[in-house]
């Protein structure tokens, strides 16, 4: 049995808990975060429905999980307690399949969105009947989309254009861009091009988002021009490395020794209107796959100050995929060891009283 299942198993009550301090390269912090373990479930896999190389999961109100499976180039659902896992789409090019799901979305009540890089565009489906319901262009960089109760919010870098996402509702044809870009970003063009991945969360009045060479999260209102933004503090996370970035396009040969040397943003979501909580990875090459610790953290837009971050306790073997809805935090954990082969979902609740 995975580590991490017994873990959360024999403490279904634990909490950890990351104290505040001196933050690396950043103002002083003295916020907490903390996370409860929910449960643990193990999903029932069989030899022809399983889950293989995840890119993403998204997690519905009921707490049902929706993954989007690399390997099998199809997107499968599961119920909260692990039973009934079942494929959504097929892998090809037609109405109903998807040729390479990157990323996933909830609409409402009843859509799911499956971002398509071979398409270029998000495929909807009817989440109770699991039928195609059309699907929505997407001509532009993009590198994660999130729901709405009419539509997504898309990670859309353009420094060019000083764009950091677009809006795609029902009742529009034409997406909504916004947002501001880092100075990092408009000057140094290669940058933007190589290391432009944004994450972004909304609620019914603003947009926030995380960009991948900045230590900076951003709140963009959308009755507005205005924008908030916090500094990100760094504890024991890599943080931000722009510096490393622009010595890795000086100098490509240094690719094994610096390639992801920094905190990658996983997932940034809302957990209230005044809390943003974001999850980053720090990846690590080792014999060909990527390896290391994912830490979650967050934002308090009222005091305007950002938590210490906090080590998620999972295997950092196989990179786990998060999702949240609202304070509850989800991980689809895989892990392939001697004593174990199979999928996990752990879940916890998301403290930040004192953030």
């Amino acid at each position: 049995m995975n580590h991490v299942r017994l873990m959360m198993r024999a403490l279904p009550s634990a909490t950890l808990v990351a104290c505040g301090g001196a933050a690396v390269d950043r103002a002083a912090n003295d916020g907490v975060t903390s996370i409860t373990v929910i449960d643990s479930v193990a999903v029932g896999e069989t030899d022809s429905v399983f889950v293989g190389q995840t890119n993403a999961i998204a997690v519905d109100a009921a707490g049902r999980v929706y993954i989007a499976d690399a390997s099998t180039k199809r997107v499968l659902r599961v119920e909260r307690d692990g039973t009934g896992l079942v494929p959504i789409t097929r892998s090809g090019g037609g109405p109903g399949e998807v040729m390479r799901p990157t990323s996933l979305a909830l609409i409402g009540d009843s859509v799911l969105a499956v971002q398509d890089a071979g398409k270029r565009s998000a495929e909807l489906f009817d989440r109770a009947s699991l039928q195609p319901r059309g699907s929505v262009a997407m001509g532009w960089p993009s590198t994660a989309i999130r729901g709405w109760h009419d539509g997504l919010v898309v990670g859309a870098l353009m420094a060019d254009s000083g764009t950091a996402y677009a809006l795609l509702t029902n009742t529009v044809a034409a997406p909504r861009r916004g947002g501001t870009v880092p100075r990092i970003y408009t000057e140094n063009p290669p940058i933007a091009q190589a290391f432009g991945s944004v994450e972004v969360a909304r609620d019914d009045s603003t947009v926030v988002g995380v960009f991948e060479a900045s230590g900076t999260m951003y709140r963009w209102h959308l009755a507005s021009a205005q924008a908030d933004s916090v500094a990100v503090a760094v504890s024991t996370r890599r943080g931000a490395r722009p510096e490393v970035m622009l010595e890795l396009l000086r100098d490509p040969s240094k690719a094994p020794a610096l390639a992801y040397a920094w905190s990658f943003p996983m997932l940034l979501g809302m957990i209230s209107g005044d809390r943003s909580a974001m999850v980053t990875y720090d990846p690590t090459m080792a014999n060909g796959t990527f390896t290391g610790p994912a830490h979650v953290q967050v934002v308090d837009w009222r005091s305007r100050r950002s938590c210490r971050e906090l080590q998620l306790p999972v295997s950092a073997e196989i990179p786990a995929r998060y999702a949240m809805h609202g304070d509850t935090l989800t991980a689809l954990v895989q892990h392939a060891g001697n004593d174990a082969v199979g999928t996990w979902i752990v879940r916890w609740v998301i403290g930040a009283a004192r953030c």
